[in-house]
């Protein structure tokens, strides 16, 4: 079976184009991944409390996290901490 990725655009494509993506491995960590980015880089937090504002957001499913950012110094800034 192929796997066809999803490629609906969304707002947040626009205002988050960089992401970071962790299997379930890290779930154990999201608590302490969304405290140090809130230190870090101030308001952000889950996908439905972000309105196209902060500089950062989460979505998490199934034990898997996606981090979206609007500056790529912040994407590398949490990828070089976290990953």
């Amino acid at each position: 079976m192929d796997l066809i990725p999803d490629t609906t655009e969304t707002k947040f494509d626009q205002t988050h184009p960089y992401r970071i993506h962790f299997e379930r491995d890290r779930y154990p960590y999201v608590h302490d991944m969304i405290q140090w980015c809130s230190a870090e880089f101030g308001e952000g937090g889950y996908i439905s409390s972000v309105y196209n504002t902060e500089r950062w957001a989460v979505v998490t499913a199934f034990g898997k996290s996606s981090w979206l950012f609007k500056n790529q110094e912040d994407a590398t800034m949490f990828a070089l901490r976290w990953a």
